[in-house]
């Protein structure tokens, strides 16, 4: 009977204090040429594959991630000549972790200023010789699915313009090029809830009268 007491005390506990993993899923995205997604730790190591894609698709691609770890996606955008960009949407659920616009939601369209781009460079370029110098700017003359909005970078690489006297079309777009986006997903650092509390509290009180009981 005391180690059924003390068994049951001890997973309620515990289970008071355990965080909640977030799902992250990738909704939406557009493209000028291609590009493959990734996911990962550290913002110098290029990430776990995630997807793939050319023109507008929407990916529905998800993953779970660990509870207190923040992560970076990875955006390997390549153009193949003429105008180029790359756009996509994101959304978090399950648990604490945020975007850097402070929501649950990431699209390129509204906060373009969340994502960090490399100059243009030469395609097949490693991710390790990339660093990301720029704030992503957003092209905002052509028509993008609801939530993407093209992305390119303003690198001295990347400089020109597809279209000379449209400000902001194509801005910064470069020919036969690799660019590459990153955004960081941010873990909350935890603090001890009601919750967290009640469950130490309830140990205290197994461990009471674990003492009663074996008097």
């Amino acid at each position: 009977m005391q180690r059924n007491f003390l068994a049951i005390f001890t997973v309620f506990a515990l289970s008071l204090g355990t965080a909640s993993a977030d799902t992250l899923t990738f909704t939406n995205s557009a493209s000028d040429d291609s590009y493959t997604a990734y996911i990962s730790t550290s913002n110098s190591t290029l990430g776990t594959f995630l997807f793939s894609g050319t023109g507008t698709q929407t990916p529905n691609v998800t993953v779970t991630l660990d509870p207190g770890q923040d992560y970076f996606i990875h955006i390997v955008a390549i153009n193949d000549g003429g105008a180029a960009g790359w756009g996509g949407q994101f959304s978090l659920s399950g648990g604490p972790d945020l975007f850097l616009n402070g929501t649950t939601t990431e699209q390129t369209a509204s906060t373009p200023s969340d994502w960090q781009a490399s100059d243009g460079k030469a395609i097949g370029t490693s991710w390790a010789n990339s660093p990301l110098s720029y704030t992503a700017v957003l092209e905002t003359g052509t028509p993008y699915p609801a939530g993407t909005g093209l992305l390119w970078s303003p690198g001295p690489n990347a400089s020109g313009g597809e279209f000379p006297g449209h400000p902001g079309e194509w801005n910064g777009q470069c020919t036969e090029c690799q660019v590459d986006f990153s955004t960081e997903i941010v873990a909350p650092v935890p603090e001890p809830s009601g919750f967290a509390l009640l469950g130490t509290g309830v140990l205290a009180f197994a461990g009471v009268v674990r003492r009663k009981i074996g008097r």
